[in-house]
């Protein structure tokens, strides 16, 4: 009997996991669908057409997967100089956004060449992309605020 009751508990446990897993994951797509449906309408006034919801969706995700490395490099770069003195605080915001928007622009147009349910204009890719690294800005002056303490 009390195997069972071990049993049970365990399995409770489990369920509990599992379903936490599943909750995080439907509060994740939907964050995604929402960023995704909030660029697709900013860039639907420049030129951006999409077949289905969907494709919205997975072009977003692809240019994020596509353009995280260059993401990466994009926060470092400034960051790195300007703990070594080379820029001032300012400087590394100018850098960051501009290495962050030259990243994104490259990441959209890789997604935009490999889907034909997706297309985009180059203007709707560099104003979406520019707004997004302008966004991030804050977030990244945050981290190298904090850096310094």
């Amino acid at each position: 009997m009390e195997d069972f009751e071990k049993m049970i508990k365990i399995i409770k446990k489990r369920l509990a996991s599992a379903a936490a897993w599943i909750i995080l994951f439907l509060i994740i797509a939907a964050v995604i669908a929402i960023l995704s449906v909030a660029g697709g309408t900013i860039m639907t006034f420049f030129g951006f057409h999409a077949d289905s919801f969907g494709s919205i969706i997975l072009f977003f995700l692809l240019a994020g997967i596509i353009g995280f490395l260059g993401e990466i490099f994009a926060k470092a770069f400034p960051s790195v100089l300007y703990k070594r003195s080379l820029l001032t605080f300012g400087g590394a915001g100018i850098v960051f956004v501009t290495l962050d928007t030259i990243f994104s622009i490259l990441s959209f147009l890789a997604a935009d060449a490999l889907m034909d349910s997706v297309t985009a204009s180059d203007l709707a890719l560099a104003v979406l992309s520019f707004l997004l690294s302008v966004l991030s800005l804050k977030d990244f002056s945050r981290e190298l605020s904090a850096s310094e303490e």
